[in-house]
């Protein structure tokens, strides 16, 4: 009997390829599968957003210590001493622009107020608008929040413009200009 190494040694060798992709596969899949699991006795928590108490009082938290800060006696403001309350219209800026939508900007610039408010009052004959907004704090030149006036509201003429700025702290301070418009 005449035996033939040849096929043993292709079913040799096909077996031993097979053997090491089923080993493969088995670390893969122990590698990437049951090792990547969580443990049997471990509790995995699923993030839950916050309730509204939470969000009340993490943002309590963040005001009280903004509000620390600002207190604090590194604080430059609180080293310096303040500055004083304006009390000459020399120190408001008052001018108008007309836009491309039939409006009219009015611009105020303000040195030396560090807060207030503003109000506007614009006459053109039996016309007036009127409008108070808040003083906005710049370290160069403060503004008032600003004004935009429909030009219908008040038509061609001779606009009568007053601006009273009441700055904290101190006493209401004018600044009038006549427009023609």
């Amino acid at each position: 009997m005449k035996i033939n190494y040849v096929n043993n040694k292709k079913k040799i060798t096909v077996i031993a390829v097979i053997g090491l992709l089923l080993v493969g596969v088995g670390v893969g899949y122990w590698h990437f599968v049951i090792n990547t699991k969580p443990n049997v006795g471990s509790q995995t928590q699923v993030p839950t957003p916050p309730t509204s108490e939470q969000v009340k009082l993490r943002q309590q938290t963040e005001s009280s210590e903004k509000q620390d800060y600002i207190e604090s006696k590194d604080s430059p403001a609180e080293t310096a001493s303040p500055a004083p309350v304006p009390t000459s219209p020399d120190t408001i800026s008052l001018s108008t622009k007309n836009t491309a939508t039939n409006e009219v900007t009015i611009f105020t610039e303000l040195a030396g107020y560090s807060g207030g408010v503003c109000k506007l009052d614009i006459t053109n004959g039996t016309k007036t608008y009127s409008k108070t907004v808040a003083i906005i704090y710049q370290p160069d030149v403060s503004t008032c929040a600003g004004y935009t006036v429909p030009y219908d509201s008040l038509g061609s003429g001779e606009w009568h413009i007053r601006l009273t700025v009441t700055p904290t702290g101190g006493s209401p301070i004018v600044k009038e200009i006549v427009e023609k418009k």
